[in-house]
């Protein structure tokens, strides 16, 4: 058993607690679409093996129902299939976020030299120019090394 709250009552109500969950569930990252997509191949794997099921009961059987295989096979297929392109869309709409947060895609630790890197260490994100200058043969004596970022 639980001890009491050592402060008394909560004062933050549970459908403000829930909208915070939700939130930083679906704010961080795009594991809630990938679910999607597998709930529709999943559910589409079912209605395959349900239409599987009833054409071997129509065939084999003679204990079908009337009306039954062609009611429940359509509809549990045509949602799985809408539940999948609704998880395709979710992943273009999972990458559009990923890219607009516009953060860049490495950052440079060290250079080969072994010398640290500052402020005037480049990003791919970089305006082409300055990554170009810093390319000149006479800039390369300490070529950088990148380290993938974990966005």
């Amino acid at each position: 058993m639980r001890k009491e709250r050592f402060a008394g009552e909560t004062k933050y109500p549970l459908r403000k607690m829930i909208k915070l969950a939700t939130e930083a569930i679906t704010s961080f990252s795009t594991v809630p679409l990938e679910m999607i997509t597998l709930l529709g191949f999943l559910v589409f794997g079912c209605s395959l093996l349900v239409g599987a099921w009833v054409l071997w009961v129509a065939i084999f059987t003679e204990h079908a129902v009337p009306g039954w295989a062609s009611t429940v096979f359509p509809l549990t297929m045509l949602g799985g299939i809408q539940l999948l392109c609704l998880g395709v869309m979710g992943a273009y709409l999972g990458k559009i976020y990923g890219e607009a947060k516009s953060r860049p895609r490495y950052f440079i630790e060290r250079t080969l030299t072994g010398t640290p890197t500052g402020k005037e260490a480049l990003t791919i994100d970089e305006p082409k120019s300055r990554l170009a200058d810093s390319l000149h043969p006479a800039a390369t004596a300490g070529v950088p090394v990148g380290k993938a970022a974990s966005v």
